[in-house]
């Protein structure tokens, strides 16, 4: 079979008549494909932030429990927010109080009357409380 005949045969034909996808084609798919990811990422910033909730709601329920024992043992608990008398410890005997710094929008905002608050921000605000022993997550909507 020589060349010319391999040309005019029609699977070959149409090698050169191939179409790929145009500039504009590709841009389009482009587009579409980030504004979807747009709308994703965006859906998600709600989650993270009530993810960070719920870890903040762990460390929340592991102190709850030294509270109660110091509550048991009648240890006083010093305010969180009073520098003068803070230690860092959460009574007599009983372990530090674990940093928030990992869930960045969480902050202790104070123990009073057996009922320790941490505030998140806008996002959510937990309650503790010592004599029940649990704690609640109040989302801000």
């Amino acid at each position: 079979m020589d060349l010319t005949n391999i040309m005019n045969n029609k699977k070959y034909k149409n090698i050169n008549n191939a179409k790929g996808f145009t500039l504009v084609e590709l841009l389009l798919v482009l587009a579409i494909v980030g504004i979807l990811a747009g709308i994703i990422l965006v859906g998600m910033g709600s989650s993270r932030k009530k993810a960070k909730v719920t870890a903040t709601l762990k460390t929340a329920n592991s102190v709850v429990a030294e509270l109660a024992d110091c509550y048991l043992r009648g240890e006083p608990i010093p305010d969180i927010n009073d520098a003068a008398g803070f230690t860092g410890k959460i009574c007599n005997g009983a372990g530090d109080w674990p940093s928030l710094d990992g869930n960045a929008l969480c902050d202790y905002n104070g123990y009073n009357n057996n009922v320790l608050a941490i505030d998140c921000d806008s996002v959510a605000n937990i309650i503790c409380k010592v004599k029940e022993g649990h704690c609640s997550v109040n989302y801000n909507n």
